[in-house]
């Protein structure tokens, strides 16, 4: 499964269409749109880090076209995950969430919240 196959799937997983994803990873239109267009042979290693950090898989899942499955197969760890994609303040999980269980990422957002002091509850 190439890259835009790939991203196909994981914007119909998180209801985004081109654009949204431009929007909301930080990726100019105009190199999301390329990938289309032009291919995705000389992709930026950037670029797929952000992408991969966004959607919360692995920079092979993203990359690699051989790597057929996202890392994050846990049906309950992906809706929390899209979840916290509505949270700024979180996006810095998905760089690290490529890996973790749902336990492990509400253990970080705990952590993240006590910090910022919006939650007083132990860990």
């Amino acid at each position: 499964m190439g890259l835009t196959d790939k991203l196909d799937k994981l914007m119909e997983q998180h209801n985004l269409n081109k654009n949204q994803l431009a929007k909301e990873s930080g990726i100019p239109y105009t190199t999301i749109d390329g990938l289309y267009k032009k291919g995705a042979d000389n992709v930026k290693l950037s670029t797929l880090r952000k992408l991969a950090a966004f959607f919360g898989c692995s920079l092979d899942y993203i990359a690699d076209d051989a790597v057929i499955e996202n890392d994050n197969s846990d049906e309950e760890l992906n809706e929390y995950l899209d979840e916290l994609h509505k949270r700024p303040e979180m996006k810095m999980l998905f760089k690290v969430a490529k890996k973790a269980t749902k336990e492990d990422v509400e253990k970080a957002v705990k952590i993240i919240e006590m910090f910022k002091g919006n939650n007083s509850d132990d860990i």
